[in-house]
This record gives C-alpha cells, sequence and structure tokens, in this order.
C-alpha cells in the first residue's frame, strides 16, 4: 500500500506540473495578445531576415516628412493598452524625438475590438477608425485621434471599462468633428458611408497579422526593423529609436 501511495502521489505531483505550465503558457499568450506588457522583437520588419517590411503607405504621419526614423503604430481606439501608450509613452516621443525632427508617427488603425463585415451596423471602434479617417481627409487625424484617446482616458479615469460602453457614438464624433472646424457636411457624408473605409482596416488587420505572426496585439510599435508589442518601459523605446538614428549618421 504505501509503495501504491507514494506512486499515486508522484502521478498527482507530475500532472499538477503540467497543468500549472499550460496555465502560465497560457497566461503569457494573452498577456502579449491583450497589449498588457511589453514584448521587444530585435527580427520582424528586418529586410535582412526576409520578413516583411512595415510601410507608411496612406497612413496619416505626425512630423517631419524626412525625419530619419520612422515609427509605425498599430492601434485600436477603444483598446486600454493603447491608452496608456498614448499617456505614457507617446507624449515622450513626441517631445523628444517627433517635435525635434527626428523621428515620424504613423497611425494604422485597427478595429478588432468590435469588428464591422458590412452586413451590421458599426460599432465604437470602427466608428472610432472612421471618424479619424474622415477628419484625416481634412487634414486633421490627429486632432480627431487625441480627442477620441481624450474621451477613452476620462472613461478609465472613471474606472469603468472603456470598451462599448457607449461614448464613442455619432454625437461624440459630430461634435468633435466640429470643436475641430471641420467642413461638417463633408465630415457628415464621409462618417455616415459604413463601408467607406472597411477595405483600409481589412489592409492593416492583413499586414498587422504578417508582421505579428498571426498573433496581433495593440499597441505594437515598429521603430526602423525592431516590433515593440504591448506598452514597454520607455528606455526600450528610447534604445530602439537611437540606435536607429545611429545607423542613419
Amino acid at each position: 500500500m504505501e509503495n501504491t501511495n507514494q506512486s499515486k502521489n508522484g502521478l498527482v505531483i507530475a500532472g499538477s506540473i503540467i497543468v500549472a505550465g499550460v496555465i502560465i503558457a497560457v497566461a503569457l499568450i494573452y498577456a502579449v495578445g491583450s497589449g498588457n506588457g511589453g514584448n521587444v522583437d530585435d527580427n520582424k520588419d528586418n529586410p535582412d531576415n526576409n520578413t516583411v517590411v512595415a510601410q507608411v503607405g496612406d497612413a496619416p504621419v505626425l512630423g517631419e516628412e524626412k525625419a530619419p526614423v520612422t515609427m509605425i503604430e498599430f492601434g485600436d481606439f477603444q483598446c486600454p493598452a493603447c491608452n496608456v501608450f498614448y499617456q505614457q509613452i507617446e507624449p515622450l516621443l513626441r517631445e523628444n524625438y517627433i517635435n525635434t525632427g527626428k523621428a515620424k508617427m504613423a497611425f494604422k488603425t485597427l478595429t478588432f475590438i468590435d469588428s464591422f463585415d458590412g452586413s451590421k451596423d458599426p460599432k465604437e471602434s470602427f466608428l472610432a477608425g472612421s471618424a479619424g479617417e474622415c477628419a484625416k481627409e481634412q487634414g486633421k487625424f490627429w486632432a480627431m485621434h487625441d480627442a477620441i484617446y481624450q474621451a477613452e482616458k476620462k472613461e478609465m479615469d472613471l474606472e469603468t471599462s472603456s470598451e462599448n460602453n457607449g461614448n464613442l457614438d455619432k454625437d461624440f464624433f459630430l461634435k468633435t468633428a466640429k470643436d475641430l472646424e471641420l467642413d461638417e457636411n463633408k465630415f457628415l457624408s464621409c462618417f455616415s458611408d459604413s463601408s467607406k473605409h472597411l477595405k483600409t482596416f481589412e489592409d492593416n488587420m492583413g499586414e498587422a497579422d504578417e508582421l505579428m505572426g498571426g498573433r496581433v496585439s495593440t499597441p505594437t510599435l515598429f521603430i526602423n526593423g525592431k516590433m515593440i508589442q504591448g506598452v514597454s518601459q520607455w528606455s526600450d523605446y528610447q534604445k530602439a529609436i537611437d540606435e536607429a538614428l545611429a545607423k542613419t549618421n
């Protein structure tokens, strides 16, 4: 009996170790996929490794066109981690690199929190993305970008969920367009066409899927060949940009 119990105990312990390992692995995957915690990858977007290279394309760009370093962010306006990035990292990027002409940043909108296939009424991620694209047509993407994230920040400050809580509705975007002094008729015409920017968002998602090896998460920032997923430490962004700048000299 004693030997049998020891054998059973050994099986229980081994089984517990396996289960614990699975739980840890799942937790790590979720942390990266949800954008919680930074993940720096030196190999992604590296032409020397024959991988896909992130392209600015028609994405809106903040900063000087001839800036030597290009940053490309993939983000969803409703993503809480994207809002943390906007609050904590982006002001430092703007102050230290974008405003000084050392780097420029493009934004590629993803709408996967509530995807839209053209057959149903679009929800908040898609509406926010559409508002950004419509503001872009009038040269004010970044003003709309900031207004949306500031509205979402208020929800986070109230400790409520910033996903699909009803604040990013048509009335909000029409009021914001007016506050930003956009041509309201042009904006409304653009914004009311639900399928107008569908292909742009689908293309962005396809590119993100290729670049991130099928593990798309937001925010993800590409800095001249280096991928940083989630919200990382400020020093990680500094290092990536400074290394890229050094290569341009």
